[in-house]
């Protein structure tokens, strides 16, 4: 949110937040997980991302990796240039796979931490991403209302601006607001939920107040992505409603 993403591999955003991922993980990994037992196939799930990306830059003899699929075009080049086939990875842009590789840091290091926390400390942090999104929106909004419509002094057409917040274009910031509509539906659904199994909270401002200020964020982010007109942004909305449709139909005790 602070960096705002990238529209190009090996930006200097990125890179800020996989030096930063790098002491976090090691945090993360040094203290003993609450629920060690919950979190084994999602680890599991870590480990086969990285070895399903990292096994790609393991160095193969020749008669290997000249057997592979689609390897004619390099056998081809390297005869042009008089050089033997040596030992080489699977991957054919080795570079960019290890870009691949470190890309996973950051939300690696940010599972491993947020695990570590309590409910309460989970829900204040869905907090902080959800007044994010809402001033991010404003950002947007903003954008919008400051661009001049019409022509320029030399009468060339002016593209419309496009609402993009704190993010390097639309559809990283629908992508963000997608995601905040399914974490605010969670605030609003556990408040109605509360009511239908403790009809007498409605009397309870704190409770009414979080329900109304939940679901008049969901009406934010969505006018919003309509607003940055992004396609892809559409489809993750239509998503994450139908993510917040089965958060509706769970039971309340779970």
């Amino acid at each position: 949110m602070v960096l705002g993403g990238a529209t190009r591999s090996n930006a200097v955003g990125d890179t800020i937040l996989q030096l930063l991922a790098v002491p976090l993980c090691f945090w993360a990994l040094l203290r003993r997980p609450q629920a060690s037992r919950e979190l084994s196939w999602p680890l599991a799930f870590i480990f086969a991302a990285i070895l399903l990306v990292g096994v790609q830059l393991i160095p193969l003899p020749p008669a290997v990796w000249t057997a592979l699929p689609f390897r004619q075009l390099p056998l081809e080049a390297l005869r042009a240039i008089g050089q033997e086939p040596g030992w080489r990875p699977v991957s054919m842009a080795p570079q960019l796979t290890i870009l691949s590789l470190l890309a996973l840091l950051p939300p690696i290091a940010v599972f491993l931490a947020t695990v570590q926390q309590s409910h309460h400390e989970r829900r204040r942090i869905v907090v902080v991403l959800l007044l994010a999104a809402l001033l991010s929106c404003g950002a947007s909004l903003w954008q919008v209302a400051t661009f001049v419509s019409g022509n320029d002094g030399a009468g060339v057409a002016r593209a419309p601006a496009d609402a993009s917040g704190f993010f390097a274009n639309r559809n990283h910031f629908s992508a963000f607001l997608a995601m905040s509509i399914v974490l605010a539906a969670v605030f609003a659904l556990d408040g109605i939920k509360s009511l239908t199994v403790e009809p007498e909270r409605v009397r309870e401002p704190i409770l009414l107040t979080t329900i109304g200020a939940a679901t008049l964020a969901i009406l934010i982010f969505l006018g919003t992505i309509i607003l940055a007109r992004s396609r892809a942004g559409m489809v993750l909305a239509m998503i994450a409603l139908v993510a917040v449709a089965g958060l509706a139909r769970m039971d309340p005790r779970r």
